[in-house]
């Protein structure tokens, strides 16, 4: 039997810490990202 990961996406979802450099780059998706993270926070 196989033991498959858990769903991995890759490189769709990481936290923000572990982002590659060409986004940090892009601040307007940077801030997107931060936005989108708080709205999950507060909605949960």
């Amino acid at each position: 039997m196989e033991q498959a990961p858990k769903k991995q996406v890759r490189g769709s979802y990481r936290p923000l810490y572990v982002l590659p450099p060409r986004m940090i780059e892009n601040s307007s998706l940077l801030q997107f990202f931060f936005l989108a993270i708080i709205l999950q926070q507060l909605f949960l």
